[in-house]
């Protein structure tokens, strides 16, 4: 039974139908991947590796396995490792170079990947999602190339060397951020027995408005954090109730994760209780909750159940008053939800819906799209681009209200841990003029030039007159086309056209004009 999705970043795979073996380890590894504890799969992996010195074809096997189950916990660096042993087992299944290849994508190994989809190509050449692949990885390069305006740097302060992911703010005035993490406070921490990680809290620091500086982060006081894990979460527009994940382990029973809500008083989490989701099976893990502004709609994140489209999706549940309970699961539909994984939503204060998948085409792991709904259920998708994109892993967005501002998460190369936590902005696109007016036979600047702003229709929009030093300048405005006009007599009058339209980035045009004497 999935759980530690709802902690952990994914990667969709497709997992090889599990065979008979008589080797026990070998089955309850099998049996672990199947239920997704992946922990316990690896350490069962392990230990039949161990025993089949002998068998290089059980090593082979084994080898494969766990490169899939490192990619499910998005490492790929580990497992290219295990890739690579089972080729030099000589593993005869030709869809590990298929699957070698995502491996060496997310890993920024572009050329490796490419030479692994065209080995498999060889052996199976018939498979069309042979060039696919080899197409993404292209489009991934030439988005590589082409980044948008967006401004990316990582955040120092928050990350550690563990997991790091989906932060929000704690006030309007974006003045308190929480974010989920594994890192530990004590010498002797639990080890989450499923993940391999360290279990996860929920933390929180200030930011001081005088000097514009972070605090050290520490744990969120109160009820909210407990001896399991706490994953993604989200607060109403009041900054007063908490809905977030937890996922508790039992090493008797497969328990499933649920969304709880708190409540705060002052800076105590407190009255912490399961979200009560009708429909919802107890074998049917649920996260990643996202709480709309009027606090009547919850999107979250399931297993494809009751009828899905296959990974996860994303589904959400609505009321009609914030008093009431909500009603049966709805999914959001093909626009958004694909046959991969498709998680960690987020409605931004303007009703857009952002999401990660790793199907839409991404170029790599999880990409962060944006949906701006048309209907019932149909959404208009966007891939948020590089550089907020990347080859690897990249989730858990959250704006500054309407501001393009905000964090985001990835576990993209050169971070500081497992995943980090990144800011992002985009500058503001703004458009000027400036130059200076020579007289063309002394060389001098010129003073007192008239100089006429104008749209290219000729009606003028702004004037002045140069300085002393034959200096002017304009603002422009955006995607327009001006005409400018140089008068003084005695010279002989000149224009110049300049163009707005297309620019994406702050622009400054910089001119000579050089007028003839009469």
């Amino acid at each position: 039974m999935q759980k530690i999705i709802y902690i952990l970043i994914v990667f969709s795979l497709i997992i090889i139908p599990f065979q008979t073996f008589s080797q026990r380890f070998l089955e309850r590894g099998d049996e672990a991947f199947e239920r997704e504890q992946f922990k316990l799969a690896i350490d069962n992996y392990q230990k039949q590796f161990d025993r089949s010195e002998k068998s290089r074809k059980t090593r082979a096997e084994v080898s494969y396995k766990m490169a899939l189950v490192y990619m499910k916990l998005s490492e790929p660096e580990k497992a290219i490792q295990h890739f690579q042993n089972a080729l030099d087992y000589n593993y005869n299944d030709e869809s590990l170079y298929f699957d070698l290849s995502e491996a060496y994508l997310q890993y920024e190994e572009f050329d490796k990947a490419i030479t692994a989809l065209e080995n498999y190509k060889e052996k199976v050449p018939d498979n069309p999602l042979t060039d696919t692949k080899i197409e993404r990885i292209h489009k991934t390069l030439e988005a590589l190339e082409h980044p948008n305006n967006y401004q990316v740097k990582i955040f120092a302060l928050i990350n550690s060397g563990e997991l790091d992911f989906c932060p929000f703010f704690g006030y309007k005035d974006f003045d308190k951020l929480f974010f989920t993490s594994s890192r530990s406070v004590v010498d002797d921490p639990d080890i989450n027995l499923e993940s391999g990680e360290l279990f996860t809290d929920v933390y929180e620091m200030d930011r001081d408005r005088r000097t514009d500086a972070w605090s050290v982060p520490i744990k969120s006081l109160g009820m909210v954090n407990s001896e399991h894990d706490e994953g993604a979460a989200s607060l109403n527009r009041r900054y007063n109730v908490l809905y977030f994940n937890r996922c508790e382990y039992d090493k008797s029973v497969d328990k499933g994760c649920r969304i709880f809500t708190a409540k705060r008083r002052s800076n105590y989490w407190t009255e912490v209780r399961e979200l009560e989701i009708p429909g919802i099976p107890e074998d049917i893990s649920i996260g990643h909750p996202s709480i709309s502004e009027d606090e009547l709609i919850l999107y979250f994140v399931a297993d494809s159940m009751l009828g899905g489209y296959g990974g996860k999706d994303i589904y959400k549940v609505t009321r009609e008053r914030k008093s009431h309970d909500f009603g049966a699961p709805q999914n959001l539909g093909p626009d958004i939800n694909t046959v991969h994984d498709d998680c960690f939503p987020y409605i931004r204060s303007n009703e857009i819906l952002y999401f990660a998948s790793n199907g839409h085409g991404s170029i790599g792991g999880l990409d962060i799209y944006k949906a701006k709904q048309l209907g019932p259920s149909s959404y208009d998708i966007e891939s948020m681009g590089v550089p907020i994109n990347s080859p690897a892993d990249d989730f858990g967005i959250v704006f500054k209200d309407d501001e393009e501002e905000g964090y985001f998460t990835s576990r993209r190369r050169g971070g500081v841990g497992k995943s980090d936590i990144y800011h992002f902005i985009l500058p503001e696109v703004t458009a000027k003029i400036t130059g200076v007016v020579w007289g063309k036979f002394n060389n001098e600047k010129l003073p007192e030039v008239h100089v006429s702003l104008c749209d290219q229709e000729g009606n003028e929009i702004s004037n002045k007159k140069t300085n002393e030093f034959g200096e002017f300048e304009f603002d422009l405005n955006l995607d327009d086309i001006y005409q400018i006009y140089f008068t003084k007599e005695p010279y002989i009058p000149e224009s110049i056209r300049v163009s707005t339209k297309g620019l994406n980035t702050p622009t400054t045009f910089k001119r000579e004009i050089f007028l003839d004497g009469m």
